[in-house]
């Protein structure tokens, strides 16, 4: 088990919806931290999936909840980087770019992942 370091700063986010005929594009700077949060839906201690997205050894991870209340990046050279990529490119499923795994949050609200219980979701 890993405990994700809480991101510090900001991020730049972009959206882009292609649910019209028209595209819409957004971008915003947002607090890292505002990501790191437990899902409402989840209770301390409890652990919930996270699908980890990614590729590179020099790109972040995107990691985030079905309900992406909990929705972070883990950069190269952070705590669990090397574990949950070594766990994306193990995944044949998705060609290496993407795995699920399993994360809690224990009662100070640190979130805690689990590279090695990796599991199969359909979202």
């Amino acid at each position: 088990a890993i405990v994700l370091e809480k991101p510090k700063g900001e991020r730049f986010v972009s959206v882009v919806s292609l649910s019209s005929l028209k595209n819409r594009h957004s971008s915003t700077n947002r607090k890292e931290s505002t990501g790191y949060t437990k899902p409402s839906n989840v209770t301390v201690d409890e652990k919930f999936a996270v699908k980890v997205q990614g590729g590179g050894p020099m790109t972040p991870l995107m990691l985030y909840d079905k309900s992406r209340e909990f929705s972070i990046d883990v950069a190269p050279g952070s705590p669990g980087f090397q574990e949950l990529l070594k766990a994306v490119k193990a995944e044949p499923t998705w060609q290496g770019r993407k795995t699920f795994v399993s994360a809690s949050f224990d009662a100070d609200g640190n979130c805690i992942v689990y590279p090695g219980l990796t599991c199969i979701h359909k979202w």
